[in-house]
């Protein structure tokens, strides 16, 4: 999901894309969007942005019941964020910078819980959360709430609206393309520093706490 400055936002989520519906045609049915960032210099699509588009691109070409959209992200990380990938399209979400901000406290943290355990423990804290998500809309289970689009968006101009959320509508679209793409810039060389910065926020003791920090995070 990297792409070149000089490529540009909206041609790499179109490119992609593309890229992803043409080999489900030729039947892979596994799709793994991964968020993961080899260097500050290369930008990351948004995984919310390539996740929507690509599910309402394969909607149209037919194909979206042929696959499954599995999203490896650092920028979702508590229950709202992750309720907002499921909404958009995607199948199940792997919060891997939740976990390593789970297992390197765990390290530090004098308790009877395994690192497994806390893991068990913050998977469990989202999946209750997203529950509870759901069960405000009245939808008792994932399957009816993956793809329903029940958010409003704000913000986008109509050109990131249009591809990448067509079924909702936006309000305030004063935001062009080239500012969202400059701070979704910025926002990658942050989460790329925030590995450095777990070290120092090894005080708490409960997974409340951890849960806290990694809200603090976002």
């Amino acid at each position: 999901m990297e792409y070149c400055t000089e490529q540009g936002l909206e041609a790499a989520l179109k490119e992609l894309v593309e890229v992803i519906i043409s080999d489900v045609k030729r039947g892979n049915c596994l799709i793994v969007l991964d968020e993961k960032q080899s260097s500050p210099s290369k930008p990351v699509i948004p995984a919310l942005l390539i996740t929507s588009a690509l599910h309402n691109e394969l909607i149209k070409a037919n194909l979206r019941t042929l696959s499954n959209i599995i999203v490896n992200t650092a920028s979702a990380r508590d229950n709202h964020q992750i309720a907002c990938l499921i909404g958009f399209g995607a199948t199940c979400v792997h919060p891997w910078l939740g976990l390593q901000t789970v297992l390197k406290i765990a390290k530090d943290l004098k308790t009877d819980m395994t690192s497994n355990e806390l893991c068990l423990s913050y998977r469990k804290c989202l999946n209750k959360g997203l529950l509870k998500i759901m069960s405000k809309m009245g939808i008792s289970n994932v399957s009816s709430y993956r793809g329903a689009a029940l958010f409003e968006v704000i913000g986008f101009s109509n050109e990131v609206n249009s591809f990448c959320f067509p079924k909702n509508t936006t309000l305030i679209r004063e935001r062009v393309l080239k500012i969202f793409i400059m701070i979704f810039c910025q926002l990658s060389k942050v989460i790329m520093i925030q590995m450095t910065l777990l070290k120092d926020c090894i005080n708490s003791k409960i997974m409340g706490k951890i849960m806290h920090l990694i809200l603090a995070l976002s």
